[in-house]
């Protein structure tokens, strides 16, 4: 079972889901944005199976990545 950390932030209709500067979603509410963060990994990585992953939600004011330059292309999915 692998974790993935998610970084929520409030828009006006629900929440950005940040999994890192370059994979984002959104979920209408912070109880649906764990399923939603396993939808989206489904839908970029089919190949694994992300129903038993831990996926921690933080919700925060700004997000982490705000101010920074750069982006990177690092897939969220350990191995992937």
């Amino acid at each position: 079972m692998s974790t993935v950390s998610v970084t929520a932030t409030r828009w006006e209709l629900g929440w950005e889901l940040w999994l890192n500067d370059d994979h984002v979603t959104q979920s209408r509410t912070l109880a649906d944005a764990a399923q939603q963060v396993r939808d989206y990994l489904d839908t970029e990585h089919g190949e694994i199976d992300h129903s038993d992953w831990t996926i921690n939600v933080v919700a925060v004011d700004q997000p982490s990545w705000a101010g920074r330059p750069g982006r990177s292309n690092r897939c969220p999915c350990p191995g992937a």
